[in-house]
């Protein structure tokens, strides 16, 4: 389990859930290896389940749903460990704020950060902050809002859509989240864009782990 600045880069997730008011029992947190790493770093009042195929960010979401009544939630944070560094708790709170003020079906965190090994699409927004279009990357002229990992969905939506996401991906080596995100757009649902103002950095390389280690106090400055 990558450690940055002395602690678990997962800690720094669950330290902004915390300050943006989510109690520790609303919390689940989805391992795919170092479980025991993480059992002793969160303690015991945090629901830990582990997805053991490593089947990918749409079966991690399945996987920590388990057991919850989705029609009795109004909103559900999702946040990918790797890129929740930078993401502090006025950034959560504010997107559950805009998510639920847009009675939005999916409201997305998005960066103008591109990040090579994580950004294969950019999104176009509405004056009202809708996403209005999915574009594949080209090249990068002219190009911006790329997916900063944190993403906010209804439980009617995820009632709806999730099994069938599901479906999809099935039989594929890596279930991605963003099959909900063509499906919302598919069935014109309510999709929203939330802008991180901050400076944003994700850890899926040895080389960007080492960055966010050098760097760690300046970008931590931001939050």
């Amino acid at each position: 389990m990558a450690e940055v600045g002395g602690r678990p880069v997962l800690g720094y997730g669950l330290e902004s859930l915390q300050k943006s008011t989510f109690l520790r029992e609303t919390i689940r947190v989805v391992v795919g290896v170092h479980k025991k790493a993480v059992v002793d770093y969160c303690g015991g009042d945090v629901v830990i389940n582990e997805q053991k195929n490593l089947d990918g960010n749409l079966d991690a979401l399945d996987i920590g749903l388990k057991g919850v009544d989705l029609k009795q939630e109004r909103s559900i944070l999702v946040m990918q460990a790797d890129d929740c560094l930078t993401v502090g708790s006025e950034t959560i709170g504010g997107m559950v704020r805009f998510h639920e003020g847009k009675r939005a079906d999916i409201t997305l965190l998005l960066t103008n950060c591109f990040d090579a090994s994580a950004h294969r699409r950019h999104y176009i927004l509405s004056g009202s902050q809708a996403v209005v279009s999915i574009d594949k990357l080209g090249g990068l002229m002219g190009c911006s809002n790329f997916l900063a990992g944190v993403f906010c969905f209804s439980g009617k939506f995820l009632t709806q859509y999730l099994s069938e996401a599901l479906q999809i991906e099935k039989g594929q080596k890596e279930k991605v989240i963003s099959t909900l995100f063509d499906l919302a757009r598919e069935n014109h649902c309510r999709v929203f864009g939330c802008l991180l103002d901050n400076p944003w950095v994700s850890i899926n390389t040895p080389d960007q782990l080492d960055f966010a280690r050098k760097h760690f106090s300046d970008l931590r400055l931001h939050i």
